[in-house]
């Protein structure tokens, strides 16, 4: 699977408003006052998922000033990851 190659695609959606940064990382995160995202190296499918979550924070529109609970921004962010696989490994 070309992990690297869909979170570039997915990347690309965020018409270069945010950095991606790939590292060899145990898990991700934002800097969203920054514009950057820190995701792991996507090498395998919990890598690469990860990536599609932290992406999926920014598509989902969250900021520091929101005033959702935290387990509402990360279930919007896991559901919008879950569903950009979706439609990746369907070929949409």
């Amino acid at each position: 699977m070309a992990y690297r190659a869909i979170i570039e695609e997915e990347a690309k959606r965020l018409e270069s408003a945010y950095t991606i940064m790939t590292a060899v990382l145990s898990g991700g995160g934002l800097d969203l006052g920054g514009k950057r995202i820190f995701i792991p190296t996507p090498k395998r499918f919990s890598s690469f998922f990860t990536g599609l979550h932290e992406i999926g924070h920014i598509m989902s529109n969250h900021h520091s000033w929101d005033r959702k609970p935290e387990y509402l921004w990360e279930y919007e962010a896991f559901s919008w990851a879950f569903n950009s696989e979706q439609s990746s490994m369907s070929g949409a």
